[in-house]
């Protein structure tokens, strides 16, 4: 995670623009072009398009040309015209079975040929509310609201009606793979300035005592001084597109707490527009970071059907301090205003997702993670009987490797607020899948959900409503 200051200018400083707001704010989302696709995860070009910005051969991160959105959203529309996904349009209760799923996967390894969409956005899932395992049939069946995929104006496969972004077969199987690693430290991801860039912007702040009728240099100098920030990722593949949803989402919510982006509804204005002109001063730095919690896990008596519900996103805050050595996390005092901001972000969280659906993008990764944790942590698939090893297999199902984010150019933008500098580095994003499927809670209805799924199942295809 990363860093927000305000530092108020000292005595006897002069600016001339009588104050100025500096928003320093990192770019990273996903297209779908970077990185190399594989064999039957890649022949479509669904990859790793996340949101509006690029990542070239040498992890530098860029906004991405409005046309270049435009042309592909025109290429998965061509796409989907000739392979539909969610056929049937909306289901309450869409059932997938991954002994199935995973039998159209191999076939198509054995053939060598790409996987269609409909296979690669799970049938239309926009969501996993249930798991149920079957002992007998030696399988696992996820199910939840399904619809019909179509393309937005950004690119996005989203449901035709609620116009979620659809689950994806590749998040789900690099969160296989990658959560047994996420036992320590969780999945991560954070963007922070590097501490000698921290070190010559201070410096410079100190002895800058007037704008010199020439704000675009002061902040063309904020810029070089600061130099790029760094991009970390953890508990999953710096390379993967479960990554880039990370990165994205802690993007999309600086951009829109710094107002350089409307967040697109009226109950979410920027952080920096709270801030009044005339505030106390404060030398910290609040730092906002997404979270995510869930009510507990339902499940039968017999640990065969599980249902997952009651997931909230949650942005929080705490305020960081400059101090010689760097930045002290944590040791700053409260900024109520960043809380105030924060507590606007988690209230009005899922009408947000609807605006900008990389925060729905997200939510999709952190419930695929719970589900990964879910049938590894309880051993569902040895309970099932059910052979997972193709999808845990890099060699045989190599997945899709985009090129690695690893820096972000510095933007600095600069406007009045009263007689204050504000300073903002990005956020970050951290969830703990393992810490989520602790704690169940004994159910009945969950029995009865998985007697009347497995009635409706049909003598062959992967999914059925």
């Amino acid at each position: 995670m990363s860093h927000q200051t305000i530092l108020d200018r000292p005595p006897g400083h002069r600016v001339p623009l009588a104050g100025i707001r500096v928003a320093v704010v990192g770019f990273l989302l996903a297209f779908g072009a970077a990185g190399t696709a594989h064999g039957q995860m890649g022949g479509f070009g669904f990859g790793g398009a996340v949101g509006g910005i690029s990542v070239d051969a040498q992890g530098i991160v860029q906004n991405l040309d409005p046309k270049a959105s435009e042309e592909l959203a025109g290429r998965r529309r061509e796409l989907l015209a000739e392979s539909a996904v969610g056929k049937g349009g909306q289901a309450t209760l869409r059932k997938v079975s991954l002994a199935r799923l995973v039998k159209a996967i191999e076939e198509a390894v054995e053939a060598g040929k790409p996987l269609p969409p409909e296979a690669l956005f799970l049938g239309g899932l926009e969501r996993i509310t249930h798991l149920f395992v079957d002992p007998e049939k030696h399988d696992i069946v996820l199910a939840g609201p399904a619809d019909a995929g179509v393309v937005d104006p950004a690119g996005n496969v989203v449901a035709a009606a609620s116009r979620r972004p659809l689950l994806q077969l590749e998040d789900f199987i690099v969160a296989l793979r990658a959560i047994d690693g996420a036992r320590a430290g969780g999945v991560r991801c954070s963007i922070d300035p590097a501490p000698e860039g921290v070190a010559k912007l201070q410096q410079y702040l100190r002895g800058l005592k007037a704008m010199n009728g020439d704000p675009d240099a002061v902040l063309r100098s904020m810029e070089n001084q600061l130099g790029p920030q760094q991009v970390t990722v953890g508990g999953v593949p710096a390379e993967s597109r479960l990554a880039r949803v990370l990165v994205a989402a802690d993007y999309r919510m600086k951009r829109i707490g710094m107002g350089l982006e409307p967040s697109g509804i009226t109950e979410l204005p920027s952080y920096l527009s709270m801030v009044p002109s005339g505030a106390t001063a404060a030398a910290t730095l609040p730092r906002f970071w997404l979270e995510a919690s869930y009510d507990p896990i339902i499940r039968d008596p017999d640990e065969l059907a599980w249902q997952i519900g009651g997931r909230r996103m949650k942005c929080l805050t705490e305020s960081d301090l400059f101090s010689k050595d760097g930045v002290e996390r944590g040791k700053g005092s409260t900024d109520k205003v960043a809380q105030k901001w924060c507590d606007a972000m988690t209230t009005h969280y899922e009408k947000l997702s609807r605006s900008q659906p990389v925060f729905a993008e997200l939510v999709n990764c952190v419930d695929l993670a719970v589900v990964a944790a879910l049938i590894r942590g309880r051993q569902l698939d040895r309970r099932a009987g059910i052979d997972l090893g193709l999808l845990l297999d890099a060699v045989r199902l190599p997945m899709p490797a985009y090129e690695v984010p690893k820096a972000l150019p510095t933007v600095a933008s600069g406007m009045k607020k009263g007689n204050r500098w504000v300073l903002t580095a990005s956020g970050g994003v951290q969830f703990q899948p393992w810490g989520f499927i602790g704690t169940s809670v004994e159910s009945g209805d969950a029995a009865a959900a998985r007697t009347k799924a497995f009635a409706t199942r049909p003598a062959d295809g992967w999914r059925w409503d």
